[in-house]
């Protein structure tokens, strides 16, 4: 055998040409047959994805139109209820101003005839307590301290002013000697609480809305004593970025709502006095 001659036998050289032939021919016949296919076959393919397409797009105008109108009734709904909100706050806040005015004339009755009957030490002692519990407007020297969140504050972070921030504010003015205290006019009293409620905050039952007000009336000035509100302060400034002000000038206090506790009574009687009964009845 010579060199560069095949070693390939002539009988698999036929078998591997026929080989070739038959997957060529296949692969245009195939091709043959999509160019070959009837127009009516194209135009239905065509229609077919044009009708998905519409629909598809259809679907997607429906529900981007439901979305909206959810979103419309949703915004109507919230825009009168914070409608009716608005008309019923402002109808408590008149029914409070009215209660706060007669509280000032019976305050001021009461007096009058207590000094009319010539009572004048009982007098000054009425109107005391009633400073201490709270009950009677005061005016005069003291400081007010406004608090609110960190700048950018995410609802429900350590960022924003919480009940026991107020709280430890409030603890600092008594020990101050404040004779009163008020937060946004929400005057203390030895029924007064502080409390927390989601991400809003309660005094009084009431909500309250930042920056916070706390007005409290004859403080001292001690350095002692300041320091310890200074600190506080600059603690939550560092800690949680709260931001604070310390104003000192004249404040007004309003009257606060001392309300009368109420206790159940019994019906059964006791054991006493059915015994007494008992041998009452057989004397």
């Amino acid at each position: 055998m010579k060199e560069g001659e095949s070693t390939v036998s002539p009988a698999v050289n036929a078998v591997l040409e026929r080989f070739l032939d038959d997957v060529t021919q296949d692969e245009y016949q195939s091709g043959s047959r999509h160019r070959d296919d009837p127009p009516s076959r194209r135009f239905l393919f065509g229609a077919t994805v044009l009708i998905g397409v519409v629909l598809l797009a259809l679907v997607t105008v429906a529900a981007v139109i439901a979305a909206r109108s959810v979103d419309a009734e949703r915004q109507s709904a919230r825009s009168a209820l914070i409608e009716r909100i608005g008309e019923a706050t402002d109808s408590t806040e008149a029914v409070r101003a009215t209660l706060a005015d007669t509280s000032d004339r019976v305050d001021t009755l009461r007096v009058e005839l207590l000094t009319d009957e010539g009572s004048a030490d009982r007098a000054m002692q009425i109107a005391t307590l009633s400073a201490v519990a709270g009950t009677t407007s005061l005016t005069g020297p003291g400081l007010t301290v406004v608090i609110d969140d960190a700048p950018g504050a995410e609802p429900g972070s350590l960022n924003r002013v919480l009940d026991r921030d107020l709280q430890e504010i409030v603890n600092a003015l008594w020990r101050m000697g404040a004779a009163g205290i008020a937060i946004n006019e929400e005057r203390l009293t030895s029924q007064s609480a502080i409390r927390g409620a989601g991400e809003a905050v309660l005094v009084n039952y009431r909500p309250l809305t930042r920056p916070y007000s706390v007005e409290a009336l004859g403080t001292t000035s001690t350095a002692s004593e300041a320091s310890e509100l200074t600190t506080l302060l600059d603690v939550l400034q560092e800690d949680y970025g709260l931001t604070s002000q310390v104003n000192v000038g004249d404040v007004t206090l309003t009257a606060g709502d001392v309300h009368e506790p109420e206790y159940a009574v019994l019906d059964r009687p006791s054991p006493d006095n059915g015994q007494s009964d008992a041998e009452g009845g057989t004397q």
